[in-house]
């Protein structure tokens, strides 16, 4: 039998819990039961930088722990002992899903809490407050003030032209383009999570105007003013209103839309100070402005330049020059009667051919005056100036009745006549008279080329206007006898003539050149051709009655041959022709009128009316003529006229002091007027004789002659074509033509060895300092089309070379500064002027108007003939200009001058003095 083991007291607490378990059925520790059902509330969508509400655990059962897995979003926590989330959330977190364990000693529960967190809409957006913004300038940026982020800025409504926001960063920024009014508008800060509003008050403004006249202006009685306009920067804002206090001078106006200055006044008037305000949203500008209103014109030259047409009838010559100005004279006293501007020529279609053949731009007959206005036409007593009618129509070509009874125009609409005294119609007849060549008979109308056709003559009864029309006749219409009893025409080389009634008197065959309008006609019996006369009647090919050398104008009963330094009168009235030959102080080759063979009339070169019958014994001359030069000085001034005669005057009181015989078209004075040298008159063959080109100085205001430099021309010796004398009356500068040595030559103006000799001929322009001792000497001419610019400029001290500087000198303005215009280097332009010192040393630079020419006014101002003005030397601006038009672009310059406090210039055919 088995040995039972003993138990032993080591395992008797095991073998009674056993057996203890065994009887309670395995039961409890004693612990809690683990956690059950953990969950939580529903959580919201979670925004960064907002604490949320805590998130409290509902659970079965007690928990000693709560943890989370993964960790939750930064900012939250979850409480270890409570199970709440709570928090802050400080980034943005995608949705997820984190899982929390609630667990005691006997166990764990579990559950899952979705979370995402949302970036914060922005808040508390602001914008620093906008000034006043202005037109074209570009703004500060205005940069926003916003809590949170943004990702997209946007503007309600869109915000003025030229300024833009910046979609990401929400700058304001730009370059307003429009003026705009205050307005708001509202900027918007988005994000995912929302938005943010503010508003911006804007308001653009124009620039305040930038607006500049010269600072002075002067003008003279009765005298219609140019338009005077401001020049208004684009810089500067547009002007909205323009105003003027106090008002202007009577007779003067002023625009309140554009500031033009303009009229014709009525009233002399010292100088006094008018301010100009020109205004715009933006602002004010005001403009003090100078007007001074001299009182009358100082001379009437009659005419400035060449005669292109002449009449005289009765007692009255009436003229009209290439300027388009007329003049009615007392043929006996030649006294001014009546004085008048014509206007511009009409456009003419291209490819329409010459204008009408009789056009009356102005003409006069028996008591009538008529000359063309820019509405229609004006008709005056020839007797006295007196004004009749003025009638607006469309005027293709007017024509003047021999007796002066009535006024003819026609046009593509019809042609119509006028009473010459009331401007009533007297009949109209329609069709298309644009082209008419037209005869007016004292009791008909003879028109060629006109409704009736090209080669028929019709003729139209005044008063009342019945029609008959002649046979054709053969060739081109030409023009009308001198008396309209006949006309003639040509083809090839052939002329015939016609009497009015379309009859043929003569054929002949001439050589074309002599066929132009101008080259033939003919007055009762007698027809030329050049200056061949011809029997009219005579059948075909007659030999000529009378043959002459000249130009042939006809007038009255008479043909005038011009043939430059004479003047052939040849007398149709009688059975034969008659020729006499008149040797003329002046010449002619245009203008010629007569009343008979021994009362007639010529214009020469220059704008003077000659009266041929006082030839050959005297010279009379009913007109003054060009002012072909103007120099002036501090005590007297003088004028050069065509007629060959200087006058001079007193600076001071403009008034005449005495005349000086002697043809000049150049003059220079010293400084202080004092002495006047006077060039020679080349621009005609006229007195002095051609070949005469000396300089002579004179004393003033004794006009005493007190030396001669004599140049004779002839034979290609060499004689000056410019001459300039220094200030101090001392030396004169000239350009010699023909040149055997010298180009160019400082001498003396008691004549005597050159002071300096130019023998290279590469200078165009000299400029003597006023005390004589300098000499500035450029190369080329500005505005000549080169491609290389005007210069350099030499500086000569006593004829010795100094130093060479860049550029065009116009002149010195005292003896330590030269003016010196700049140029770009190709194709030149003008870009400003350098000012040195005699040794070249650079002094300034200034941006004055382009100046060719100078006259020193001050020592910071100089005057300069073209443009009228005078002009800062320091800053460019201009200090004076004339609100009447100065002689340019004619073929006698500009010509005016400084004469003691006044400027004088010459206006049309007058010469002004004007205070400046």
């Amino acid at each position: 039998m088995a040995r039972k083991t003993p138990v032993t007291h080591r395992w008797l607490p095991l073998l009674i819990a056993l057996a203890f378990g065994a009887c309670t059925g395995g039961g409890s520790s004693r612990g809690p039961p683990p956690p059950s059902l953990l969950s939580y509330p529903a959580v919201p969508a979670l925004t960064v930088g907002m604490a949320i509400a805590p998130l409290t655990p509902t659970v079965t059962g007690s928990v000693t722990t709560y943890t989370v897995s993964p960790g939750l979003p930064a900012g939250l926590t979850l409480n270890g002992t409570t199970g709440v989330i709570s928090g802050t959330p400080t980034a943005i977190a995608a949705m997820a899903a984190y899982t929390i364990t609630a667990s005691n000693s006997s166990g764990s529960a579990t559950t899952t809490v979705s979370l995402a967190v949302n970036e914060a809409p922005p808040s508390a957006l602001s914008y620093p407050a906008a000034p006043a913004l202005t037109l074209r300038t570009a703004i500060m940026p205005l940069t926003p003030i916003v809590t949170g982020s943004v990702t997209a800025y946007s503007v309600s409504p869109g915000l003025p032209a030229g300024l833009s926001l910046n979609g990401t960063t929400g700058v304001i920024s730009g370059t307003p383009l429009v003026i705009t009014a205050m307005a708001t508008y509202t900027i918007t800060a988005s994000n995912s999570s929302g938005s943010a509003t503010t508003t911006v008050s804007l308001v653009v403004s124009d620039r305040a105007p930038i607006a500049s006249y010269a600072l002075a202006y002067s003008y003279t009685v009765g005298l219609a003013a140019q338009a005077v306009t401001p020049t208004v920067s684009a810089e500067g804002g547009q002007v909205v209103s323009w105003s003027v206090s106090p008002s202007l001078p009577a007779g003067l106006a002023f625009s309140t839309t554009d500031g033009t200055i303009s009229g014709r006044p009525s009233q002399a008037a010292p100088a006094a100070i008018y301010t100009v305000t020109a205004t715009n949203t933006g602002g004010t500008i005001d403009l003090p402005l100078s007007i001074a209103i001299a009182a009358a014109p100082l001379l009437d030259l009659g005419h400035s330049g060449e005669i292109t047409f002449m009449r005289l009838s009765g007692t009255r010559v009436l003229s009209v020059d290439g300027l388009r100005h007329w003049l009615l004279q007392d043929f006996a006293s030649g006294a001014f009667v009546l004085t008048g501007d014509l206007p511009p020529p009409p456009p003419r279609t291209p490819g329409a051919g010459p204008p009408p053949p009789i056009i009356c731009y102005a003409d006069v007959a028996g008591p009538t005056v008529v000359a063309l206005t820019a509405a229609g036409f004006s008709t005056f007593s020839s007797t006295s100036g007196a004004a009749l009618a003025s009638v607006a129509t469309t005027v293709s070509w007017c024509a003047l009745a021999s007796d002066g009874s009535y006024v003819a125009t026609g046009n593509a609409s019809g042609v119509t006549v006028w009473s010459s005294t009331t401007g009533q119609m007297i009949f109209t007849r329609a069709g298309d008279y644009s082209t008419a060549a037209v005869y007016a008979m004292p009791n008909a109308l003879e028109v060629a080329l006109g409704a009736a056709g090209s080669n028929v003559i019709q003729t139209l009864s005044v008063p009342g206007g019945g029609s008959t029309v002649t046979p054709s006749f053969q060739g081109y219409f030409n023009g009308w006898f001198i008396d309209g009893t006949s006309f003639l025409t040509t083809q090839g080389t052939t002329l015939w003539v016609y009497s009015n009634a379309a009859v043929q008197e003569n054929i002949l065959t001439v050589p074309s050149p002599l066929l132009s309008q101008n080259s033939v006609g003919g007055e009762g019996p007698w027809f030329w051709v050049g200056a061949n006369v011809y029997a009219v009647g005579t059948g075909s090919s007659p030999p000529p009655a009378y043959s002459g050398v000249g130009s042939p104008v006809g007038s009255g009963t008479t043909l005038g041959l011009l043939n430059g330094t004479a003047v052939t009168v040849v007398d149709l009235s009688g059975a034969v022709p008659v020729g006499t030959t008149y040797a003329t102080p002046l010449s002619s080759d245009v203008a010629y009128a007569a009343a008979s063979p021994s009362s007639w009339v010529f214009g020469a070169g220059g704008g003077v009316v000659v009266d041929g019958s006082q030839l050959p014994a005297q010279s009379r001359f009913l007109t003054y003529g060009a002012a072909l030069s103007i120099a002036g000085g501090t005590s007297q001034f003088a004028i050069a006229t065509g007629s060959g005669s200087i006058l001079y005057f007193d600076s001071a009181t403009d008034a005449q002091l005495g005349t000086i015989p002697f043809s000049s078209s150049s003059l220079s004075t010293s400084t202080d007027g004092t002495v006047l040298a006077a060039q020679a008159n080349g621009l005609d063959a006229q007195y002095p004789p051609s070949s005469d080109r000396s300089i002579r100085i004179y004393s003033l205001p004794s006009g005493t002659l007190i030396d001669t430099i004599p140049y004779d021309a002839s034979n290609g010796a060499p004689y000056p074509t410019t001459v300039t004398m220094s200030g101090s009356g001392t030396v004169l500068a000239e350009m010699l033509a023909s040149p055997t040595t010298c180009h160019a030559q400082l001498i003396p103006t008691t004549g005597g060895a050159p002071i300096w000799c130019d023998t290279t001929g590469q200078f165009s322009r000299f400029a003597l300092s006023p005390d004589g001792t300098l000499l500035a000497a450029s190369i080329g001419t500005p505005g000549s089309g080169a491609d290389t610019p005007p210069g350099p400029t030499n500086i000569y001290e006593d004829g010795s070379l100094v130093t060479t500087v860049a550029g065009w000198a116009p002149g010195w303005i005292d003896n330590a500064h030269l003016l010196v215009n700049n140029y770009t280097a190709s194709n030149p332009v003008y870009t400003g002027a350098t000012i040195y010192d005699s040794a070249g040393t650079k002094l300034s630079t200034v941006v004055p108007p382009e100046l060719l020419s100078l006259q020193p006014v001050t020592v910071t101002s100089v005057y300069t003939s073209c443009p009228n003005e005078i002009v800062s030397t320091a800053n460019g601006a201009v200090l004076w200009s004339s609100g009447n038009k100065n002689q340019a672009l004619t073929s006698f310059g500009c010509n005016s001058a400084i004469a003691g406090s006044q400027v004088v210039f010459v206006s049309g055919s007058l010469v002004l003095t004007q205070p400046y």
